[in-house]
């Protein structure tokens, strides 16, 4: 029976010997053999259909179970992978069993049952935020009554067919969203090539309106406040998605945008502003676009590739994680930009089973080594809105984002130790990033002009809070400390 477990084989057995009296030993076997798959649908109130709303073909497509072939766990597994992969189903089971005695005397013949709960075809969600300052007696208090929010809805199944359209709407301030609106409307098509397409590629189709605060226009440290420069990047893409494992992607898409920069009132804005030693700002600084009069349009292809061999191991990943992300431009546009920008990572999850975590399973876990590496390098025409930002939690994390520099090229490096401590764990690491001196190729060389370093390195421990992390981060630069509270991964 070992035999058949080692192997996932769950209805494998041995049943009795044959011929003991004899010495012509004879060993009779059980082994569950695949009958029957039926595919049922559950609601939420516990009834049983056998019919839902979304293409069954999706299903019986991420179903690896084959008439006439053993039930194998791994088979299980890798079904409810697939089927939520889909992002179809809340809820999916796989439920095999053995045909009752009065249908198979020999019982050997499994019947799989696939049951899935449909996600709701429509939805519509509404998230409100509202923002906390300190007051006057230096107590927290609500920096707005007036609530930012987002407005989110989605129908799954558009065309009967499986295609999605989703929309979102997001302000500062919901009451008059016209003072400050962004909003992304996108349509997926999947299969777009069949159902034997291997890589399972969809069609994906999106127009975005986004407003985010530039890095580039910051002082060092935030020790100089300078005013802020907002990037608008108004637009459309069009492209394809594709899966080759649980884990690993690709997507190739045309992108066509207009960039525009303002300022706090809301007005274009050409360049930046720098402070003077007597305390007044001069609007001298670096230009905001590669136009220089505040309004890019540009045209380019996008292209991205994820390889992940990760996969969970006592709760922290393990395995090999690489990023290829590739954007060229095709001289459409203001100025006829040609350019191409790129960044290269990879980073490797190592267990380490030492001392007395040396027999620990994957319920318990192991002390892990973490090391990651990423190179970034643009050429051509560079607007400073595209350039590279160094430093920020996911770059060189003693830093905030951009704080360390602007620059065509990038190398980054870290290392990272993690000790688990029953569920929880504590870690130490390493990191360091450099410009490798391309700020002063950047216009009008924004990490010159805002006194910042263009590398640094940093030092520090911390612990694994559930999704919350309690850091100590040295900065080198400035020989000084400081405690931070992340939210998610670094790596």
């Amino acid at each position: 029976d070992g035999w058949y477990r080692e192997r996932g084989l769950a209805f494998g057995c041995v049943s009795h010997f044959e011929g003991v009296e004899s010495g012509a030993i004879t060993m009779q076997c059980f082994e569950g053999v695949i009958d029957q798959v039926k595919v049922m649908y559950e609601t939420r109130g516990g009834k049983v259909l056998q019919k839902g709303h979304y293409p069954e073909k999706w299903i019986w497509n991420s179903l690896p179970f084959k008439r006439g072939h053993h039930y194998n766990l791994e088979d299980g597994k890798r079904a409810l992978r697939n089927v939520y992969a889909t992002d179809l189903y809340e809820n999916v089971q796989v439920i095999p069993r053995l045909r009752p005695p009065e249908e198979d005397p020999t019982q050997r013949q499994v019947v799989v049952e696939v049951r899935v709960m449909e996600k709701p075809i429509k939805t519509t969600d509404l998230q409100l935020e509202w923002g906390l300052a300190p007051g006057e007696s230096g107590r927290p208090t609500i920096g707005s009554i007036v609530p930012a929010g987002e407005i989110f809805v989605e129908h799954k199944n558009v065309d009967g067919e499986g295609a999605s359209a989703s929309g979102s709407l997001t302000s500062s301030d919901l009451l008059v969203p016209t003072n400050d609106i962004g909003f992304k409307v996108e349509y997926k098509k999947p299969y777009i090539f069949g159902l034997q397409d291997e890589n399972k590629a969809s069609l994906v189709a999106s127009a975005f309106n986004t407003r985010k605060q530039s890095v580039v226009f910051s002082g060092a440290g935030g020790e100089d406040e300078v005013p802020v420069v907002w990037i608008t990047r108004t637009g459309a893409r069009i492209g394809l998605h594709e899966t080759y494992s649980r884990n690993s992607k690709g997507n190739y898409g045309f992108v066509l945008q207009q960039v525009q920069s303002h300022d706090e009132n809301g007005a274009l804005c050409t360049v930046g502003s720098r402070k003077l030693p007597n305390g007044t700002f001069a609007a001298d600084g670096p230009p905001t676009t590669l136009s220089g009069t505040g309004s890019d349009t540009m045209g380019f292809l996008q292209f991205s590739l994820i390889r992940d061999t990760t996969h969970f191991q006592g709760g922290s990943p393990v395995g090999a994680r690489d990023i290829l992300q590739v954007d060229q431009g095709l001289g459409l546009g203001s100025c006829l930009p040609f350019f191409n920008r790129s960044t290269l990572s990879a980073t490797r999850f190592i267990p380490v089973p030492y001392g007395p975590f040396k027999d620990a399973g994957q319920s318990k876990g192991q002390p892990q080594i973490i090391l990651s590496g990423k190179y970034a390098n643009c050429i051509g025409d560079l607007p400073t809105y595209e350039a590279f930002a160094l430093g920020g939690p996911h770059s060189v994390r003693a830093y905030g984002v951009g704080e360390l520099g602007i620059c065509r090229s990038l190398l980054e490096y870290a290392a990272e130790v993690r000790i688990p401590v029953k569920s929880r764990y504590v870690y130490g690491f390493y990191e360091h990033g450099t410009d490798l001196g391309s700020s002063k190729e950047v216009k009008g060389n924004p990490t010159e002009c805002y006194r910042k370093s263009g590398s640094g390195t940093t030092y520090g421990v911390g612990a694994g809070l559930g999704i919350v992390k309690l850091e100590y981060a040295m900065d080198c630069n400035s020989n000084k400390g400081h405690v931070f509270f992340r939210f998610g991964e670094r790596f």
